[in-house]
């Protein structure tokens, strides 16, 4: 990572990842897509060749863009399967949460089933199972495609 001041506050980062040609196109998504949706949602500028980025920003923001591509990397090389826009919003979502609830949250529940363990990806994911576990009726509300149904 190398880092270089432009005008005002703007910061401008590089970030070289040691990735396979497949994770990376994974990662970025069909036409940067995922790129696109990162930058939209971190409010800087992301170029890429190859597997090194570019990230122009505020110092912050640019250090959780890189923060971010870090993690989806590693995500993508795990996945079987591409990393979709849904993938993406669900790591976002989770980084908005702050730090320190994240902390001090209790062991994440999990919901068994015949096929796999179920664990929220979200933290109001994680206080509903909470929920689900420690009472007899609980009513889910929200927005579609949240997981209510799911969990």
């Amino acid at each position: 990572m190398t880092e270089a001041k432009t005008k005002s506050d703007q910061t401008s980062l590089s970030l070289d990842l040691q990735i396979n040609n497949s994770d990376l196109s994974s990662l970025v998504g069909p036409l940067d897509s995922n790129l696109t949706q990162l930058e939209n949602f971190l409010n800087v500028e992301i170029s890429r060749r190859g597997a090194s980025f570019g990230i122009k920003g505020t110092q912050a923001n640019c250090r959780k863009a890189i923060q971010a591509l870090t993690d989806l990397a590693a995500i993508a090389e795990r996945k079987t399967d591409e990393l979709a826009a849904e993938d993406i919003q669900l790591y976002l979502v989770g980084q908005k949460a702050p730090a320190e609830e994240l902390a001090a949250e209790e062991p994440v529940p999990e919901l068994r089933t015949n096929r796999k363990g179920l664990q929220g990806r979200t933290p109001m994911q994680r206080t509903y199972i909470r929920n689900i576990l420690s009472h007899d009726v609980s009513f889910g509300i929200g927005p579609a495609g949240t997981g209510k149904t799911y969990l």
